[in-house]
Order: C-alpha cells, then structure tokens, then sequence
C-alpha cells in the first residue's frame, strides 16, 4: 500500500510541475501568480509525500522479511488443503488439537 501511496504521489508531483511549465512564463495579474505559487506548494508536497510513502514501504518490506527469515521453525500441527473429488469439493483439515 505504502508502493501505491508514493507512486500516486509521484504523478501528482509530475503533473503539477507539468502544470507549472505550461503556464506562460510573463505573469501579469495576482491571481496567475497565486495560481503558481499553489502549484509549486502542491508540487513540493507531493514529492514529499512520495519520498516518505517510499521509504515506509521499503522499511515494512525490509521488517517483514527479518522477521520471516528470524520465526522459528516448527512443525505445523494443523493443516489446510483443497479437497477435489469427482463428486465433491471442499477443505480438508488436518492435524492435532
């Protein structure tokens, strides 16, 4: 989730600064350089939001991995599978309780 967050934050970064090039570059009344200036704050947010979402989610990978690799192992008492049989179908529990 922390992949999808940045990356919609990288676009919206993308497209203001998109916006922002597009715009003419002689700016004549308040409201055009207001305009710009939000779009740069939006800019600038957005980048941020990116970077923070990105280092988040390599952190909760990086985590969930060492803790993968660092669980013990044990021999699983319960078991779950797919049963198919030409007249039925279902789940078949196994194990001890």
């Amino acid at each position: 989730l922390a992949a999808v967050g940045s990356a919609s934050a990288a676009a919206v970064y993308a497209d203001r600064y998109r916006r922002l090039d597009a715009l003419d570059r002689g700016l004549r009344t308040p409201a055009e350089i207001a305009e710009v200036d939000r779009l740069g704050r939006e800019g600038r947010l957005a980048r941020t939001t990116a970077i923070t979402m990105g280092v988040g989610g390599a952190l909760f990978l990086v985590a969930g991995a060492a803790v993968l690799v660092s669980a013990p192992r044990r021999p699983a008492r319960v078991s779950v599978a797919p049963s198919l049989t030409p007249i039925s179908w279902g789940l078949h529990l196994r194990g001890r309780f």
